[in-house]
């Protein structure tokens, strides 16, 4: 039986959601589903966008993989734009402090004028264990 190692996702969603809500006003208005359709703001959520193999072997040992994940900042009303950036950096402080590294940010095209839409991509090497634990 190969050794393989275990997904993550849960563990940063978990992570990423508390240091969340213990550190902007979104309270519980955070997801991991992708199809949700927010209706009320601010709102963030976290998509896992896969852990390829990083290091193995032909037997299908793993060594490391490479998980990333796309969090995305949604805000309405006055100020939405400055409201996106302090979430993303809460969000950014978070996923740091996890070890992962910030590979892309932009805003996003939202079909809504009304609100605004703020990307960010992370990443890193994971061998089974987040920094912090």
């Amino acid at each position: 039986m190969p050794t393989v190692i275990e997904n993550p996702a849960l563990k940063v969603f978990e992570r990423w959601s508390a240091y969340a809500k213990a550190n902007t006003d979104v309270g519980n208005n955070l997801s991991m589903d992708m199809s949700r359709v927010p209706s009320s703001f601010p709102y963030m959520r976290m998509a896992y966008m896969g852990g390829p193999q990083t290091s193995g072997d032909l037997a299908g040992d793993e060594c490391a993989i490479t998980p990333s994940f796309q969090i995305e900042s949604f805000a309405d009303g006055q100020k939405k734009l400055d409201k996106v950036y302090s979430l993303d950096s809460v969000s950014h402080q978070v996923m740091t402090d996890m070890g992962f590294r910030r590979t892309y940010q932009g805003l996003v095209e939202n079909i809504d004028e009304s609100i605004v839409r703020l990307a960010s991509r992370y990443s890193r090497v994971y061998t089974g264990q987040l920094l912090g634990e």
